[in-house]
């Protein structure tokens, strides 16, 4: 393993804690709800006679505009830079301590931060219900993001001079 810090090792299980959350509120359907219906980005979910629920993309087709599609860009994006943030902290932990990969990390982390966050708040603006468990994980995902690239930015403890290569 790379000459790593403990906040950077930190801050890598935290990243991997904030894909989790994002990559579940993107599959969920619970973006916003009531007691009818509920939603997620990709389809909507209502109760039938009988307390049967039935889930389906039509229902949510109807309703869709720009600034929804908006929204799921976004939110892919978002998801994929964290992805990608996670790729380079391997690389950073496992095998090259360099600035370079460090640097990335910390960027991707914040885009990743920043995409999700201008999603959300897209989505926010939306007229919308009583918002789910799904929307509040991808808030604590992206806030979570931002946490990440701060911990990497302030640890000093990372030997960022050496590169062991493959």
């Amino acid at each position: 393993m790379g000459d790593v810090g403990c906040c950077s090792k930190f801050a890598i299980v935290v990243l991997l804690a904030a894909l989790i959350m994002d990559v579940i509120s993107i599959v969920t359907n619970y973006w916003e709800s009531n007691e009818v219906w509920h939603n997620g980005l990709w389809e909507a979910c209502t109760t039938q006679i009988k307390s049967t629920e039935v889930c389906n993309k039509s229902i949510l087709e109807e309703v869709i505009n720009d600034k929804f599609q908006a929204v799921r860009g976004l939110v892919l994006a978002g998801c994929g830079l964290g992805g990608l943030a996670l790729l380079f902290s391997f690389l950073f932990m496992c095998k090259f301590t360099t600035n370079v990969f460090k640097i990335l990390v910390l960027v991707t982390s914040a885009l990743a931060g920043l995409v999700t966050l201008v999603g959300f708040c897209l989505y926010t603006s939306i007229d919308r219900y009583k918002y789910g468990y799904s929307f509040v994980l991808n808030v604590i995902a992206s806030v979570t993001y931002f946490f990440v690239a701060i911990m990497i930015g302030l640890d000093k403890k990372t030997n960022t001079s050496s590169y062991q290569g493959l």
